[in-house]
Parts: C-alpha cells; sequence; structure tokens
C-alpha cells in the first residue's frame, strides 16, 4: 500500500512574509500564516487591522484560498 502526501507550493504575496507551522514544507492539512509588512492590510479587506490570515494546503497541492496585500489606506 503506498502512502502519498500531498506537499502544497507557495509564491509569497508581494508585501507579505509567510511562516509555515512546521518550519519548512506546507503538507496537506497544515497552515500557513500570510501576515503582511508593515503599512499593508490584507486585499478587499475594509479594516487596516486585517494584516494575517492562515490558509491550509489542500490534499491537491493547491491552497485553500490566496491573498494579497495592498497599502493600507482609509478605512471604510
Amino acid at each position: 500500500m503506498a502512502l502519498y502526501v500531498s506537499v502544497c507550493t507557495l509564491s509569497v504575496p508581494p508585501n507579505s512574509n509567510v511562516t509555515l507551522e512546521n518550519g519548512h514544507l506546507s503538507l496537506f492539512g497544515i497552515p500557513v500564516v500570510v501576515e503582511c509588512i508593515p503599512g499593508h492590510r490584507l486585499s478587499g479587506s475594509e479594516s487596516n487591522e486585517n494584516v494575517t490570515i492562515s490558509i491550509q494546503c489542500n490534499a491537491d497541492g493547491t491552497f485553500e484560498s490566496m491573498t494579497s496585500c495592498e497599502p493600507k489606506g482609509k478605512e471604510i
């Protein structure tokens, strides 16, 4: 019986840092944390306080969602 483990490939979004929960690989079910650099927030966010999101690696080797970071602006 073969055991397969999905590994997700992540391109670090511009204006962000990525932290891998296990230190070096993003495996199925293990989240990564995307944090916007100072002066930026998650794209589409209405609040300047939203700068961090945790996303999961899916069984098919993709992430459940991806985000980007945009310059902070006037809160809506």
